[in-house]
């Protein structure tokens, strides 16, 4: 896969200011990403590296307590220079495996929740 232009890649410049930095600070993003995960051999790297992406745009980032985005897939798309379409494959392997829920929010982009271990589904539970 051959990565886009560099000026269609979402930078710092981009993204809202961090929690804690002041005019002139370098910001630094990072992402966390669940050993457990990453070990995972029925995910695609790719998935893997999803979890990621969506950690950088996460409101709070504590994993234990349920890190929560709402970033759009198409920005997400744009970040790893790849179709809206693979993100949504994507995003469906995490939520079936219990890495992250999903919860509608209507026309706007969705809420992403993610786990720091997989949350298995209890039988009859409706898809979110």
């Amino acid at each position: 896969m051959s990565l886009p232009p560099k000026e269609n890649l979402a930078g710092p410049e981009s993204r809202p200011k961090a929690a804690g930095t002041t005019e002139g600070q370098k910001e630094e993003f990072f992402a966390k990403i669940p050993q457990d995960l990453i070990r995972d051999p029925s995910l695609r790297y790719s998935a893997r590296l999803l979890f990621g992406v969506y950690h950088t745009y996460a409101k709070k980032k504590n994993l234990t307590k349920g890190a929560l985005t709402y970033v759009s897939q198409s920005r997400v798309a744009r970040d790893l220079g790849c179709s809206i379409q693979s993100v949504s494959n994507w995003t469906k392997i995490l939520k079936e495996k219990g890495w992250i829920t999903v919860r509608r929010r209507g026309w706007k982009s969705n809420y992403v929740y993610l786990h720091g271990k997989p949350k298995r589904r209890e039988e009859g539970q409706k898809h979110a």
